[in-house]
């Protein structure tokens, strides 16, 4: 769990937190979920374009035939209400596809976010800037450790049932209230835009992410 400290400083430090999240994350963010809504993504080229931007596709090294079966992933999981053996199908499915460097390579941090996107108050997203923030707490990060895919598999998913549980506390104990509104406030505009309201999860999310950048810049 992350510590209550942590989450005093996360609310002591929310106006440097929000204001160095950008209005354009948040407005691809609602584009996305937007576009994601309409219907079948398969063949949403401004969906998949976006989505391959703005959450790292592009620099990952992964081929087009991966990139191609995780959107028909993301869209098989549609509707769907996933336990962890789906999930952990999902992960090996995308395992077995080798990268540019002729590699298999575990990526849980875009699974995470093929789950957000199909839900986004059920799962949060798992990334290296993330994972700082609850380094703070003594929670290392399980990509940094080797394995099989198995093994590999079972340390990220631990983590990420902590994580989890994290947030849910924290929505629903309201510690991060102050932070959380302060976010409402500075991106109204975009929000308005839309007329689209973001999950508390998701608005989580982008706290963590933000501040994990914040201690990352100063490594």
């Amino acid at each position: 769990m992350i510590s209550r400290n942590q989450i005093e400083i996360i609310n002591n430090r929310r106006t440097q937190i929000i204001s160095n999240i950008k209005n354009e994350d948040i407005g691809l963010y609602l584009f996305l979920i937007q576009e994601f809504s309409k219907g079948d993504i398969r063949d949403n080229h401004p969906f998949q374009i976006v989505f391959r931007s703005y959450y790292g596709l592009e620099r990952s090294g992964l081929t087009d035939h991966w990139k191609k079966e995780y959107f028909s992933l993301l869209e098989s999981c549609r509707n769907r209400q996933l336990d962890k053996s789906e999930i952990k199908s999902l992960a090996r499915a995308l395992y077995d596809i080798r990268n540019h460097r002729d590699l298999n390579t575990f990526q849980f941090s875009f699974i995470t976010k093929l789950l957000n996107m199909v839900d986004g108050e059920k799962w949060p997203i798992f990334d290296k800037n993330v994972a700082s923030v609850f380094q703070q707490s003594g929670h290392e990060n399980p990509m940094n450790a080797t394995g099989t895919f198995d093994s590999s598999f079972l340390k990220a998913w631990a983590y990420y049932k902590m994580m989890r549980k994290s947030f849910e506390v924290i929505r629903n104990e309201n510690l991060l209230h102050p932070t959380i509104a302060e976010f409402q406030r500075h991106f109204h505009t975009e929000l308005e835009k839309t007329q689209r309201s973001i999950p508390v999860i998701r608005i989580l999310d982008f706290i963590f992410w933000s501040y994990g950048k914040i201690i990352v810049s100063r490594k």
